[in-house]
């Protein structure tokens, strides 16, 4: 994709031109409606909302018409809220107004928007699309397509787990708190498991509140991980704002011996036991 060129700017803009030529910044969604678009900042002024000739439209029914403006002044881009229903956010933050920087995450409605501001908007726009393409735009962890592509590809016939888990009772916590709230504990849980795993584990976000772990362990190392995996969510404490949110998992482990079954046999098999956690009552591994 070609950048923007900065001639269709008026000349009554020249000094946001001189600022800018050359530089680049833009919003790439990375989450919900119509993943994967571009918005360039190429006027000192824009608005962001579902009004029909807004400069960033973005057709999400939790947007508010006119949502948000960017302003540049000043070699400075700065995003304010236009007293929207649901708030905007930056990296999880409620905001009034933020001077942002590159590689802030904003979250307007169900839609999160990466902020790019680079010399090499070009690089940065095709590093952007690769992790589209391998992760999860709201954990920033591996997703669905690429942990199966992962088992696919698996050369090693040593035996492997994996672990499946998801939150109980996550839509209490998003109609009690908001779907914020809900992004928020998602994008926590994510950031825990990666501090418990290893460099080469791969987790992914299956979908949903749903999470896999393909970790290269026999059954009775990864029933421990899991476990720790389950009492390390269980005892954390989620701040969101001025609330204080406690949630569970449950989990099922399945460790993969039998390389004739499918990935599809695999899945089936660690979702019956992740059912089976929930069946006996949350908050427990089955294995």
């Amino acid at each position: 994709m070609e950048r923007e060129s900065f001639k269709t700017l008026k000349i009554g803009q020249r000094e946001f031109l001189d600022t800018y030529k050359g530089k680049g910044a833009c919003f790439i969604i990375i989450s919900g409606y119509d993943i994967g678009k571009v918005f360039f900042i190429n006027k000192p002024t824009m608005i962001i909302g579902r009004e029909e000739g807004v400069d960033i439209y973005i057709n999400d029914p939790h947007i508010s018409r006119r949502h948000a403006q960017v302003v540049t002044n000043d070699q400075q881009i700065t995003l304010i809220d236009l007293k929207s229903t649901n708030g905007t956010y930056v990296n999880d933050r409620s905001i009034g107004e933020h001077k942002l920087s590159d590689g802030d995450r904003i979250k307007i409605g169900d839609v999160i928007m990466k902020f790019i501001m680079k010399d090499d908007i070009d690089t940065a726009f095709h590093e952007e699309l690769y992790n589209l393409a391998s992760q999860d735009g709201l954990t920033n962890i591996y997703n669905r397509m690429y942990l199966l592509k992962a088992l696919d590809n698996l050369k090693s016939k040593k035996p492997f787990s994996l672990i499946m888990f998801d939150i109980d009772d996550f839509k209490k916590i998003n109609d009690i708190y908001g779907h914020s709230a809900g992004d928020f504990v998602l994008r926590e849980i994510a950031k825990i498991v990666k501090g418990l795993i290893r460099q080469d584990d791969v987790l992914a976000r299956f979908g949903g509140e749903e999470f896999i772990l393909l970790i290269m362990l026999n059954k009775d190392s990864a029933y421990k991980i899991a476990e720790r995996i389950r009492k390390t969510i269980e005892d954390y404490e989620f701040v969101f704002g001025n609330e204080k949110i406690k949630c569970t998992i449950s989990a099922g482990v399945f460790c993969i011996e039998n390389f004739g079954m499918s990935t599809f046999q695999w899945i089936e098999a660690v979702d019956k036991l992740l059912y089976e956690a929930k069946r006996q009552g949350k908050n427990r591994v089955c294995c």
